[in-house]
């Protein structure tokens, strides 16, 4: 499959090698702002960690597309597999929110399922159906219900939750252009396999 090439799972590892150096920011410049956009239950030391939806006295519960900093004072914001959860006119605002607020040389680091890649599974006849249906259909949708069991996360009869929808979606194009529109510069980008499915990660630059 597209997403399972050698090339793909390699930018795993190139990823997971700069969400280190990421991780390691407030060590490295202790008078910056870091945020952790999104966090869920991966909260980060020395920054500040926001998610709307997830209850923790270390997590700030504010709209990620609408976050209440003044323009240039915060110096990186890292967001994972979030921005997906936005109807598509707030995930545009938040990229205009996030350019705002960052210093003049701030990183953005995000990662986000690749649309286009999953739509390309899902019509690839060669897939199995089941297959599609049981991963790909649920990236594509998000799983809508809490999905910290995913013993229990295919079942039908557990609560709807309304944090796990995917309301909008980017292919590498699409989020460059929104990206560069907002005025940001792409310093790197590139595929790779996340949560077993095709992402994106980008690094963005504001000058």
């Amino acid at each position: 499959m597209r997403s399972r090439s050698p090339e793909w799972n390699s930018n795993l590892l190139r990823m997971l090698n700069k969400l280190e150096e990421v991780k390691k920011l407030p060590e490295h410049s202790p008078d910056g702002t870091h945020i952790h956009v999104g966090c869920g239950k991966e909260i980060f030391d020395g920054f500040l960690n926001i998610d709307k939806y997830y209850n923790d006295d270390r997590v700030l519960k504010y709209d990620m597309y609408q976050l209440p900093y003044a323009e240039d004072t915060i110096s990186t914001i890292y967001s994972s597999h979030s921005l997906e959860h936005l109807p598509i006119r707030h995930a545009k605002m938040c990229l205009s929110n996030w350019y705002g607020i960052l210093n003049k040389g701030g990183m953005l680091y995000l990662a986000i399922p690749d649309l286009e890649e999953i739509m390309l599974i899902l019509t690839d006849p060669s897939v199995p159906d089941t297959h599609k249906e049981y991963w790909y259909m649920y990236t594509l949708f998000g799983y809508q219900a809490d999905c910290s069991d995913l013993e229990n996360a295919y079942k039908l009869d557990i609560p709807v939750d309304r944090s796990q929808f995917h309301t909008c979606g980017f292919s590498k194009k699409s989020i460059s252009g929104l990206l560069v529109g907002c005025g940001f510069e792409i310093q790197d980008i590139y595929n790779y396999v996340g949560y077993a499915t095709p992402s994106i990660w980008i690094e963005a630059k504001k000058n």
